[in-house]
């Protein structure tokens, strides 16, 4: 919702469901040329990291409506990231084709810096912090966060995400301490590194 009014799917974002499940069918391409266990793991790998990468713009198309020309733009680059991805699939393994491995890796680069670009530079990311509860309010958790941070600083990240269970009220609290906050929205926490 903008504004108490519902948004719907735009025009743009329905074309790149489209050029995404392109994509997805050039992964049976790939299994139909190699039957085989190798194969099956070239395309559980290539779905994995195609699933994410999805995944990652499903999500920021939630969070930050293509409806304006800058949001348009970056939305039709990273669809083109897509459609180079699909198009080098068919042929993105062996030497023998060395040019499809490389635009394969090409439009994957693509759709990760448009994402960059979208979070104002390169972003960290924690999916799971776990201390054991004998090490909890000990320091732990804050030192293994500080060490992730000064990591990130050093990879040139401007920001650090963490996903945070709903309801996990210690776990937001002990964020909110070290200086993470929730970010217009988006339901995760974050903390810039810059």
């Amino acid at each position: 919702m903008r504004g108490g009014v519902p948004l719907r799917v735009s025009t743009l974002e329905l074309f790149f469901d489209l050029v995404f499940a392109f994509t997805l069918t050039q992964l049976t391409e790939l299994l139909a040329r190699h039957l085989s266990l190798t194969g099956v793991a070239q395309v559980l790998l290539i779905f994995g990291v195609l699933w994410w990468m999805y995944g990652g713009y499903a999500w920021l198309t939630n969070t930050r409506t293509p409806d304006r020309t800058p949001e348009r733009v970056l939305l039709l680059v990273g669809m083109a990231g897509f459609l180079v991805v699909g198009l080098a699939i068919p042929h993105g393994f062996g030497p023998e084709h060395a040019d499809s491995g490389a635009a394969l890796g090409l439009g994957y680069l693509i759709v990760v810096l448009v994402m960059s670009v979208e979070h104002q530079g390169l972003m960290g990311e924690i999916d799971e912090l776990f201390v054991l509860p004998e090490a909890r309010s000990q320091g732990a958790g804050a030192a293994l966060l500080a060490a992730a941070e000064a990591e990130l600083l050093q990879c040139g990240c401007v920001r650090l995400q963490l996903q945070l269970a709903h309801g996990n009220t210690r776990a937001r609290a002990f964020y909110e301490r070290l200086g993470f906050a929730a970010r217009a929205g988006y339901a995760l926490l974050d903390k810039a590194l810059r």
